[in-house]
């Protein structure tokens, strides 16, 4: 099996989604169900089946939190640490030209674009995972190529 990084945030998110998906949304899609089925022939009842495909969905969702949970490696944020390679917990500064752009690099499925976020497993993510200061990355955008040198980790 192969481990997953995630930040400390980023677990406490999953565990809360997983709680309010086991202790709120199960509960409530058997009812919803239990309250289809006494409409009487479920083969026609649209009720039914659209509450056994949300009972499908969140299920899924149980099992897919399950799954990552039993994988993952929290990592601490870097603040307060040396290091001479970006990895997850890294806030990292690039630029390109004049351009200047700073990101954290986060744990996969954490990214949050409003807060510079990327996520370890994003293009950007994974062009500056292991780099140091000075190393110029290439990342594939929509729009092309672009090449960024990386110019701060901390």
């Amino acid at each position: 099996m192969e481990r997953e990084f995630i930040t400390k945030r980023g677990l406490n998110k999953l565990n809360k989604e997983l709680e309010v998906l086991v202790k709120i949304k199960r509960p409530q899609i058997a009812e919803k169900i239990r309250e289809a089925v006494s409409f009487g022939d479920i083969t026609e009842n649209a009720e039914y089946a659209e509450a056994k495909d949300e009972q499908a969905f969140i299920e899924g969702r149980i099992m897919e939190i399950e799954g990552t949970l039993r994988t993952v490696m929290v990592v601490e944020p870097v603040v307060g640490r040396t290091v001479s390679t970006a990895q997850i917990g890294c806030a990292v500064g690039l630029s390109a030209g004049a351009q200047r752009k700073n990101f954290i690099i986060v744990g996969k499925g954490e990214s949050n674009p409003s807060k510079n976020e990327v996520s370890s497993d994003s293009p950007v993510g994974q062009a500056m995972l292991g780099k140091k200061i000075g190393d110029r990355i290439m990342v594939s955008t929509p729009g092309g190529n672009k090449q960024y040198k990386i110019v701060k980790i901390a």
